[in-house]
Formats: C-alpha cells, structure tokens, sequence
C-alpha cells in the first residue's frame, strides 16, 4: 500500500515535440499544434468497474459463493500494472488530442488468506492500443490485446489443479460517449484470433458499461463520488452476464485518479483459468490509475 501512495505522489516525465507545456488535458494554457510524447492522461478513459483492467490495486474480498475448489470465502485481489500514452496530437488552442497511441500491461492476481494466502492464479494482460476523437463526446478505440493466465503454484501443489493453458491474443474495438457532465457510456467488441486451448476457448467477447462521476465544480474540488457498472459476455462461457459494480470516491490529480471504493462482482470467475467456475464476491479496496 505505501508503493502505491509513493507511486501516487510521483510526477510521470512528459516532453513536447511542438509546444512546451505538459499534456494535461485539464491545463487551460493553450498548446501549440504538434505532437506529445508522453502525454500525462489517457484519451480514451479506463473502464473503471472492469475487473479485467489494468491498474495498482488492492482488494480484501468476501466471496459468497465459488465453484473453484478447496477456497476459502476471504480473498486479496491484488493488480500491478497500468495504462502509458506514448504519443497524441494536439490540435492547439487547449482541445482535446485527435489521436493517441499508447500501451498497458499490468499483472492481476488472486489469494487465499486462509489457506495461508495462497496465489490461486493470476492473467498476465498487454494492450496496444489507438484511440480517436470524432466529437467533442464521443471516442474510439483499436486495439490488439493479449492476455495469459495461469494457475498459482502453491494452489497447484496444495490440490493437484493442472493449468488449462488458457491464453487470448484479441483484435477489439471500442466506443465511449460523454452524456452530459455526469454519465459515459461505453461498448467494447474482441474477437480472439489466436488461442492455445481450442478445445476450451471461444472467439468472441462483448463488453459494455455505464459511469457516473460528480462533476468538478470549482477548480480546487479534486475528490468526486463516482459510480460504474461494467457487463461483460464470453462466447466460451455461452455469453452468461458477468456484473461488476463500484461505488466510491475518487481523487484526480496530476492526470492520474485514486479510488477508494466497495465492489460487488458475480460471474465467471476473473482469473480466466477458472473461467468454467463461477463465483461472487463483495469487497473494498483501493484503486491507481495511471
């Protein structure tokens, strides 16, 4: 937790091909037309309540009920990792960037804290991604994503669990829309080209959400109640609803966002080894998201 909080209060390096000013979408200094290298903020925004996102995390959870055997009901979910716009062009007179490229990868994990904390299993995620603005509103995304998960191997040696070698690489597209201050929708679909257990896994994934964050009313207001529900569908698993909702308070500051929120999740489970076991859970945690 300190990592996070020192991570938190760190300054990311940017530098401008054209302009000298940082590319801090929230900055009202005009910026002269050109090209960013490693802009501060994302153009196309995180999906807050995917538990399948990148980010630096910490969750104590209770898990009500979970097909996955010899578990216990407490669990830690831990992420490390995170989103890095590489490159953006600024079109001048302080508006948003027309485009972005940029790169994530984070790992996310899984213990068990009774079984003396045990790594029950954890996804190794990459993201390449390009993201544009069409309106004021309204932007898109492509991507190629990958995405390897693994059984933890003391649960292996404690139950014998095999790993189903469950690996996706995926070519998705996206679309998030501003509705108002307070709302954002958004709608993913990935289509997995590549997959290493054929006999499990399936092509295709739908993905969509909704968000509602407070607005920033004064220019010094940096903490905002925000809320988010996130609906994901799998061909593998016959496209059954996975649900995750989030309500908490978040503090944006320097182009990064920490959250402090509860968690209710309830579907396949997130570790995509265990993908034909289901389970729900509710939980509180803390969320970087850089």
């Amino acid at each position: 937790m300190l990592g996070v909080l020192f991570l938190y209060g760190a300054h990311l390096p940017s530098s401008a091909v054209a302009g000298t000013e940082p590319a801090n979408h929230e900055a009202s200094a005009p910026i002269e037309h050109g090209i960013m290298l490693l802009p501060t903020q994302a153009l196309y925004p995180r999906y807050i309540a995917d538990p399948h996102e990148v980010s630096f995390s910490a969750q104590i959870v209770y898990v009500a009920s979970s097909d996955i055997p010899q578990t216990s009901v407490q669990r830690y979910l831990a992420q490390l990792g995170g989103f890095i716009p590489l490159i953006e062009a600024v079109p001048g007179n302080g508006d948003e960037p027309d485009w972005q490229l940029g790169i994530a990868a984070g790992v996310n994990g899984q213990f068990d804290i009774i079984e003396s904390s045990d790594n029950l299993g954890w996804d190794g995620i990459m993201h390449f991604e390009a993201a544009f603005r069409s309106t004021p509103t309204r932007i898109y995304k492509v991507a190629w994503q990958h995405l390897s998960s693994h059984v933890g191997d003391e649960y292996a040696e404690r139950t014998g669990r095999r790993r189903i070698a469950y690996t996706r690489n995926e070519l998705a597209g996206g679309i998030s829309e501003r509705l108002g201050e307070r709302w954002r929708a958004y709608g993913e679909i990935g289509w997995g080209y590549s997959k290493k257990n054929d006999n499990l896994q399936e092509p295709g994934r739908l993905q969509g959400g909704l968000e509602f964050e407070l607005p920033r009313r004064e220019r010094s207001q940096e903490f905002r109640w925000y809320a988010a529900m996130d609906v994901s569908a799998m061909q593998e698993s016959d496209w059954r609803p996975n649900l995750s909702l989030q309500l908490g308070l978040a503090l944006h500051r320097n182009g990064r966002r920490l959250r402090a929120a509860l968690e209710f999740y309830r579907g396949d489970t997130p570790i995509r080894e265990y993908f034909q076991s289901d389970e729900s859970y509710v939980g509180t945690g803390l969320w970087l998201d850089v």
